[in-house]
């Protein structure tokens, strides 16, 4: 069974647990508020890359998506070692911000591939 509850800052919130007899993972746990915040901040980054890099639509939308999967993915990983660098509130932004930024540059660099055509 698979459950993502969003509960009161005030409470404890459960983690996403997967479960399976005799198996049980427990992935993360976060707060609403918490959640958007950090998307706010995600958010942020992937358009100050896109000022100053440039780029149309596309790229725009392409570097709000790398900052959010770079950002979760620092502070998840952040979480599941028990680091707290950064640390503001539930959110690790300190390991978040590094992955986000590195998925920023690491995806714009491979967007720079061209295809030569014979």
């Amino acid at each position: 069974m698979i459950s993502i509850t969003f509960l009161t800052p005030e409470s404890v919130p459960p983690p996403l647990a997967l479960t399976m007899p005799g198996i049980s993972i427990t992935l993360f746990s976060i707060t609403l508020p918490a959640f958007i915040f950090g998307l706010l901040i995600a958010s942020l980054y992937g358009a100050a890359f896109h000022l100053g890099r440039g780029g149309g639509l596309g790229r725009f939308f392409l570097y709000l998506v790398l900052s959010w999967i770079g950002f979760w993915a620092g502070h998840f990983l952040a979480e599941r070692l028990g680091w707290t660098f950064g640390s503001v509130g539930p959110l690790n932004i300190g390991l978040a911000t590094i992955f986000s930024f590195l998925f920023l540059f690491i995806g714009y660099w491979l967007s720079k591939v061209e295809v030569q055509k014979k």
